[in-house]
Formats: structure tokens, sequence, C-alpha cells
């Protein structure tokens, strides 16, 4: 039956050939990308010249994703994205206060934190005002964020009912 492969000694010869393609097919692809690199530090624009032009680079990123200064006077709502809050859902709940506030253009700031400790009451989710003062929401829904987004974050209304008090009760 004819395989289409050698046999014997032609076997080893074709085996080793094979080999030595798969090497060289590596070092042209190593040499395509030290080219390239190479390339990149040949261009006049990859060095950067002086603190000014980081500096730069720093507002123009900070300007792009749309960083404040002024964090510590904002209304911040953090969502508990450990293991046991991504297990109980908290990712979509992430999501719907990150288009819900969008959507109401509100200056809010929304962020993502590791374990709270209360993994019962997962997905949980901290407001913190610019005053200091915290409201601690529990079992989060997407529906329950946008009422929360509505109600407290626009409305300034503390939804009690999904509030850490009201699970107790």
């Amino acid at each position: 039956m004819d395989t289409g492969k050698p046999e014997g000694a032609a076997s080893i010869i074709y085996s080793v050939g094979a080999h030595i393609c798969s090497h060289i097919a590596i070092i042209l692809s190593m040499n395509k990308t030290y080219n390239s690199v190479k390339h990149l530090r040949d261009e006049e624009d990859y060095y950067m010249k002086s603190l000014e032009e980081l500096k730069a680079i720093r507002e123009k990123a900070k300007a792009n994703m749309g960083i404040r200064e002024d964090r510590e006077n904002m209304v911040r709502v953090m969502v508990g994205m450990a293991t046991c809050g991504i297990a109980a859902g908290a990712r979509p709940v992430l999501s719907a206060f990150v288009n819900e506030i969008a959507n109401e253009k509100l200056d809010v700031i929304v962020g993502q934190t590791g374990c709270i400790g209360i993994c019962q009451y997962e997905p949980v989710v901290e407001i913190f005002e610019p005053d200091g003062s915290k409201t601690t929401y529990v079992k989060m829904t997407p529906e329950r964020a946008a009422k929360v987004v509505h109600r407290h974050l626009k409305g300034g209304e503390i939804v009690n009912e999904y509030t850490i008090g009201s699970v107790n009760k």
C-alpha cells in the first residue's frame, strides 16, 4: 500500500528535511519580526525627546479616556467583580450601570473592585458620594441597576429596598 511517504533511509531523510523546513520557517518569521522592530527603532518619532513630550502624551491619553482630576468630588459607583460577584451576575450589572449612566449623560465614575466581603449578597454595588457617605446595594440585577441610576444617581433618592439594610429585615 502506497502511503505517499518514503520508507527506510528515505524516510529518515524525509523526516529530517521536514524538521529543517520547520526551523527555516521559524527563522524567517523571527527575521521578519526583527526587521519590523528595527524599522520602528530607525524611525525618528520612535524616541521621546523630552519630559514635556511625555506630559503631552499623558494629557492626550487622559483626555481620550475621560479621566478627571477632581475624582474625589464625584459620585463613584463600584461594582464588586471578584469571582463570587462575577458568578452571581456582576458583569451584566456593571454593563447596565455603564449604559444607563451614559444614556443619562451623568457625570459619575463607574469602576470595578475586588471582594467586598459579603459574598452571600452578590452582586454588590457600592455608591460613594462626594461627602464620604456610602450606600451598599445588594443582589443587584441589570433591571435594579437601571432603577438605581434613575432614582439614586439622577434623582438623589436612595432605593432602600435594594440596600443591604433591607435584606437583613
